[in-house]
C-alpha cells in the first residue's frame, strides 16, 4: 500500500462526503471521481475492488452517521454492505480502463504499422 494510493482514496472519500448533506457541496461529487479514477488506472482486479470498497466504506461511514444513535453494529454492517457496490464499480471501472488502454495502444500500434506499410 503506497502513500499515494492512500491519499487518493482518502481524498475521494472525503470529497464524496462533502457532496451530501450536512455539507451539501454537490460539485464535490464530480471532483471525487478524479482521484478515484486515477487510483483505479493503476490497479487491477481485486486490488481495484478493495481500494474502491475502502473508499465506499469510508464514504458511507461519514454519510450515515445519524445511524450511530440507533445502532453502532448496524451502522458498521450497513456501511460494509453498501461499500460492496462501490467495490463492484471499482472492479468494473478498472476493467474498462484497462481495456481502453489496451485498445488505445492497439489502435495506435496498428495505425503506425499501416502508415509504415503505406510509405514503402
Amino acid at each position: 500500500m503506497s502513500r499515494r494510493n492512500l491519499l487518493l482514496a482518502l481524498s475521494s472519500a472525503i470529497l464524496q462526503i462533502f457532496a451530501f448533506p450536512n455539507f451539501n457541496q454537490p460539485w464535490a461529487a464530480w471532483i471525487a471521481l478524479v482521484p478515484w479514477l486515477v487510483l483505479l488506472s493503476g490497479a487491477t482486479g481485486p486490488r481495484a475492488f478493495w481500494w474502491s470498497y475502502a473508499i465506499g466504506f469510508l464514504f458511507f461511514l461519514g454519510s450515515v452517521t445519524w445511524l450511530i444513535h440507533v445502532t453502532l453494529p448496524g451502522l458498521i454492517l450497513l456501511c460494509a454492505y453498501m461499500a460492496v457496490f462501490e467495490g463492484a464499480f471499482g472492479w468494473l471501472a478498472s476493467r474498462v480502463l484497462a481495456g481502453a488502454a489496451w485498445s488505445w495502444s492497439r489502435s495506435t500500434g496498428d495505425a503506425a504499422s499501416t502508415n509504415a506499410a503505406a510509405n514503402r
